[in-house]
């Protein structure tokens, strides 16, 4: 979500254009309360308005008035507790991909939805190197010759940001 409102009725604004994170209170008034204006992803622990977002697209506040901000182009979501006051990564070092069909018997399809490059690694149970490659967005692998079983696979973005995911091969 780009805007959310508080429990007392205050705006609060994505503003990826200036890297911020804006409040528009009851009377009209606009603050920033988070986003130092330069794209990065410096500044956690430290005071909101010095820290760093790059390309906010999401912004949630929780019950508590504590600030979520999806930081996507770093690829992170970043929170604003409002006692102490202070901005933290709380999702570090990973991302979501879609693994279909899943059980597979002859293709398996990897889309990652983050604007990056991957490394996709696939091993069996037994710890046993299957399948290693790269990609974009997106990748086809056959399975149909792979021994039916269950199979990790572990996705990397360039960034270093990875997960891992069961495959059932049939």
């Amino acid at each position: 979500m780009v805007i959310d409102i508080d429990r007392i009725g205050n705006l609060y604004i994505a503003d990826a254009n200036a890297d911020r994170i804006r409040e528009v209170d009851t009377a009209g008034i606009i603050y920033t309360v988070a986003g130092g204006g330069t794209c990065c992803s410096l500044g956690d622990g430290g005071p909101p308005l010095l820290a760093n977002l790059c390309g906010p697209q999401g912004v949630a506040v929780g019950s508590s008035g504590d600030i979520y901000i999806g930081d996507v182009c770093s690829n992170r979501v970043r929170l604003v507790v409002t006692y102490p006051v202070g901005i933290k990564d709380i999702i570090k070092h990973e991302f979501d991909f879609t693994l279909y069909p899943n059980p597979a018997n002859q293709v398996v399809t990897i889309e990652a939805y983050l604007k990056s490059n991957y490394a996709v690694t696939i091993i069996d149970v037994l710890g046993r190197l299957i399948y290693k490659d790269s990609f974009t967005d997106k990748i086809q692998i056959p399975v149909a010759n792979w021994q039916p079983g269950v199979y990790s696979v572990q996705v990397i973005s360039e960034n270093g940001y990875k997960n891992v995911q069961k495959l059932i091969v049939q």
